[in-house]
């Protein structure tokens, strides 16, 4: 499990660090982001190319060592961005995240929470397909083609395995550490314009204390690094310095983001709609045709590697039903799907807990279970909920105090299109909420919202959001982790066994338990159960440090950034 620590470190580190200096004309936070967007993108062409020839896992290698190349003959401008302020603050930030992610996924004895199931072991087998190199036609096991997901996070995640070993704990680990980079364009939005790591460091301590993260960068399936590549493209596009080149590369990480999960195509939509509603694009100035031009085609050519090659394997009829919205769509007229999408936007909102899914989960005997899925319906499912209890009012209260104008303007396009398609391209009526499937983008960026004003908040307004924060904690992760670790159930029912344990919760977390097993391998946990105590000490001591640090940087307002609670993007 270490030599997947320090291979990540060393493949998308390095890589990233290497980009990020020799990177000009953006700031230094835009230039960690990018080169984490171009370490990911790097390993997926790499792993790709290697996979398709039949070639030796080994020449894998020369990524590293381009890598290092590259900051070497990029020295001077690395150690300069290595000694901002911002810099550092932001890469410590990030290991911080990192190791929450880690230390949560080392408390998962068996995944269980609301009716999430399978997806786990799914993407486990798709990373194994391109590493072991397994038949085209295989059928996974969720009953999906390979077309069913695009596979950008897969190959990476592929390629980190085929040098760290192909365990499922080291599957667990990369996965965990790829969804916290998510983290870094995060921190650019949140410091937009500003020169005080203040926001970074609340941003730090919002996505500890957020159930929506913990338990996403913990699920290791692709929706934290397809949010990672759309939060990117607004971080650069909402720039105070934007300009050409940041909109170029903008178009390359939606198509980044494409190729890791279906569901950013309603965000390209939606962030398209919103450059309408300001007018954007009715008259692009002459000089900056090029490079908007350069990054289209950038965009379409990455896009190909993927869509251009599995259409004509496979067929692009094949290609277009294999996801569940198309190929798993009902049979129905436009009326009813419109009524579907309808019903599953208002059931993100207002949950439905007399559906059979619902009943399901208020059905099993451990009264702590049915705590815990009712929380976890609303933590993970619902639109308003997901951004957190306390996060919920201060955006609210932003919102209502947030100006007029072109920025309004497009986040209420950009928003109003994202929720729709986001939710209403689901085909299939889910009574609980969809809001986890397309719009994590839409509650991060939210955090770096609530992050940058932090320091601008009144008195009243931080008591209810700190109980919030607190509520969210308790219900969302305490509680939660304490179930997938089986720590709780222990300690309610002594001398009872695992599978005894998790006979009382729900159907779906039976399930989860058994599919374990039928896996063959041990997970994190199951490594370091004697070391769970210390597990959870450790966490604490980061969430301590790192409500420290917030708490410092908060009372610290001697800085040249300008706190308020105007909109950040």
């Amino acid at each position: 499990m270490i030599a997947a620590v320090l291979v990540f470190l060393l493949f998308v580190g390095g890589a990233t660090l290497a980009v990020a200096g020799a990177l000009r004309g953006f700031n230094a936070l835009e230039r960690i982001a990018l080169g984490a967007g171009a370490a990911l993108v790097g390993l997926y062409l790499a792993t790709g190319a290697l996979w398709l020839a039949g070639a030796d896992w080994r020449w894998l290698w020369l990524w590293p060592i381009a890598g290092a190349t590259l900051a070497w003959r990029q020295r001077a401008g690395l150690k300069e961005l290595l000694a901002e302020s911002l810099v550092g603050a932001t890469l410590a930030g990030w290991l911080v995240v990192a190791a929450w992610s880690a230390g949560l996924h080392a408390l998962v004895f068996s995944y269980s929470g609301g009716t999430w199931a399978v997806d786990w072991f799914e993407h486990y087998e798709r990373a194994l397909f391109f590493q072991q190199r397994w038949p085209a036609d295989h059928v996974f096991v969720a009953g999906y083609l390979l077309p069913a997901r695009p596979p950008l996070a897969n190959l990476a995640e592929a390629g980190l395995l085929a040098v760290a070993g192909h365990g499922f704990p080291e599957y667990q680990l990369i996965a965990s550490l790829v969804a916290s980079l998510v983290f870094l364009p995060l921190a650019a939005l949140a410091q937009a314009g500003g020169t005080s790591p203040r926001a970074v460091r609340w941003l730090v301590v919002l996505l500890l204390l957020c159930p929506l993260f913990a338990q996403n960068a913990t699920f290791p399936w692709t929706k934290l690094p397809a949010a990672f590549f759309v939060v990117l493209a607004v971080a650069l596009g909402a720039s105070p310095t934007a300009g050409p080149r940041h909109h170029a590369f903008a178009l390359v990480a939606l198509a980044a983001g494409l190729l890791t999960h279906y569901s950013v195509a309603p965000w390209i939509i939606a962030l398209a709609a919103g450059a309408a509603a300001v007018g954007a694009g009715r008259k692009i100035d002459a000089t900056a045709r090029p490079a908007l031009l350069r990054g289209g085609v950038a965009a379409v050519l990455l896009a190909a590697t993927w869509f251009g090659w599995a259409a004509l394997h496979f067929g692009p009829a094949t290609l277009a039903t294999a996801t569940s919205t198309v190929g798993h769509a009902p049979a129905v007229d436009w009326t009813r799907k419109i009524a579907i999408a309808a019903a599953n936007v208002g059931h993100s909102l207002v949950p439905d807990f007399s559906s059979p899914n619902a009943v399901m989960l208020l059905a099993q005997t451990e009264v702590w279970g049915r705590i815990r899925d009712v929380a976890f319906v609303f933590y993970q499912v619902n639109l308003l909920v997901a951004f957190g209890v306390g996060n919920v009012c201060v955006l609210g209260w932003l919102a209502a105090r947030s100006p007029g104008g072109p920025t309004r303007r497009f986040w209420l396009a950009a928003i109003g299109v994202a929720v729709a398609l986001g939710i209403g391209t689901h085909s299939r009526l889910d009574e609980l909420g969809l809001a986890h499937i397309s719009l994590q983008p839409l509650i991060l960026m939210g955090l770096a919202w609530v992050a940058r004003a932090a320091g601008s908040l009144p008195g009243w307004l931080r008591v209810g959001w700190g109980i919030g924060l607190a509520v969210d904690f308790a219900l969302g992760i305490v509680l939660h982790f304490g179930l997938q670790s089986l720590a709780w159930l222990r300690a309610l029912h002594p001398g009872t066994g695992p599978a005894g344990l998790v006979r009382g919760l729900s159907e779906v977390a039976v399930a989860n338990f058994e599919n374990k097993y039928r896996v063959g391998q041990p997970f994190v946990a199951d490594l370091t159960t004697a070391g769970h105590a210390a597990i959870w000490g450790g966490l604490a001591c980061l969430l301590g440090f790192a409500l420290w640090r917030a708490r410092f940087a908060a009372q610290t307002r001697g800085s040249r950034e300008t706190a308020g609670p105007r909109p950040v993007f």
